[in-house]
């Protein structure tokens, strides 16, 4: 007479343990979890057990799904106000050295008409 056992349906996605029994037997515990960045959508563990006296999961067997990743606006926004940033100190600069050189010219012109009026 053939034991009775639970068919296993492997996932690519999923990995488990074999926490109690010989993996296929009734009584096996399988716990099931994900790698980093995808998340487990079902039930954790599954147990072989006897219904009607056919070996079956109690529950369907879970599946990893990726985790959606948060879109990063704030680091979109940093640059973008660093731009602008940048603009206006460049503005601010330039807008100070002509300034500057109109006054320095000025100045000059100042010396030339009080050295040419002695």
């Amino acid at each position: 007479m053939q034991a009775l056992q639970c068919e296993l349906h492997t996932s690519q996605c999923c990995s488990f343990f074999i926490e109690e029994g010989s993996g296929t037997s009734v009584g096996t515990i399988l716990v099931f979890w994900c790698k980093e960045g995808y998340q487990l959508v079902g039930s954790e563990k599954v147990t072989c057990e006897l219904r009607r006296g056919a070996p079956v999961w109690n529950n369907h067997f879970p599946v990893c799904e990726a985790i959606p990743q948060p879109e990063d606006k704030g680091f979109q926004l940093a640059v973008l106000v660093s731009i602008i940033s940048c603009i206006i100190i460049l503005t601010l600069s330039a807008s100070f050295i002509v300034c500057c050189i109109r006054q320095k010219r000025l100045h000059l012109s100042e010396n030339k008409r009080e050295v040419s009026d002695r």
